[in-house]
């Protein structure tokens, strides 16, 4: 068909000349562009965000950008201690107050925060939410009403055995031992030796679970970059450019992510047709 493909070239440049065509670090004679180099995330497999860059030559603005479905940093003094721990829960992740946004899974302690699917979804909300929190209900269909009678029966039936063997039976022993330090209670207390405000900690602690984070493991290890090319400068239609017709705009590069499940492959594999398709329509019209 007459096409020079070109590759291993690093684009530095990109510019609509005054005869409507495009040039291409300093190469004229390019009746279309379409940009699908990615976002920030990942550097390692090439996606440096030099993207942007190019989408702004072309007159585009971006959102702020955060790392997203990565690991989170917090309460490394907790996480140590459970390192390799995994359990069900359910996340908030707390801003002055409100719940910014919420999920349920499995979390899995790292050496010095959290991971698993739940926890990376909340990532570019804590990034973006510098003195958000983390509470972690650990028991997500158990009333806290539940657990505190749960603790007390238990107090009645096994009163000398350790507050730990009690937690044991909830979640996992090192997780439970966890807690109970956390509330400034002994692991190895007798449950007799247990005072009802303290029965009340353990439980109201079993369902808010409060770690502290700081930041997460960042663009090198994100899954997806959060934010990119706003969205109303595109034609959600084609995915061209209205700033700079003969443009197009596609993936990771646009201010569109999604939670994992392969949403955004779907995103990258579908816009990436959909512009491609209106780049050839484009050239057919010529």
């Amino acid at each position: 068909y007459g096409i020079n493909v070109v590759c291993d070239t690093y684009i530095s440049e990109i510019k609509k000349d005054s005869d409507g065509r495009f040039s291409v670090n300093g190469m004229p004679g390019y009746d279309n562009i379409i940009l699908a180099a990615g976002g920030k995330a990942s550097k390692k497999f090439g996606t440096d965000g030099s993207s942007y860059a190019l989408a702004k030559m072309l007159g585009h603005s971006t959102t702020d950008l955060y790392p997203s479905l990565v690991r989170i940093n917090a309460s490394p003094e907790i996480c140590r201690s459970i390192k390799g721990v995994r359990a069900k829960a359910r996340i908030s992740v707390l801003s002055g107050g409100e719940i910014v946004t919420r999920n349920y899974g499995e979390v899995l302690f790292t050496g010095n925060g959290i991971s698993g699917i739940c926890a990376m979804q909340c990532a570019k909300y804590v990034e973006k939410e510098k003195k958000a929190k983390l509470v972690l209900d650990l028991c997500p269909d158990i009333r806290a009403e539940e657990l505190k009678i749960f603790i007390e029966n238990t107090k009645v039936n096994m009163p000398d055995e350790k507050a730990s063997h009690m937690m044991s039976g909830i979640m996992h022993i090192a997780l439970g031992k966890a807690l109970l330090k956390n509330c400034g209670i002994s692991p190895d207390t007798k449950l007799s030796e247990l005072s009802d405000i303290q029965t009340q900690l353990i439980a109201d602690s079993i369902k808010a679970f409060v770690l502290i984070p700081d930041g997460t493991d960042g663009f090198d290890e994100a899954q997806v970059t959060a934010g990119g090319v706003k969205t109303d400068e595109i034609d959600i239609r084609t995915l061209g450019s209205k700033k700079t017709p003969g443009a197009y705009l596609c993936g990771e590069l646009l201010d569109a992510d999604g939670d994992c499940g392969g949403y955004n492959l779907h995103f990258a594999f579908a816009s990436g047709i959909i512009a491609g398709r209106s780049c050839a329509s484009a050239e057919e019209i010529k």
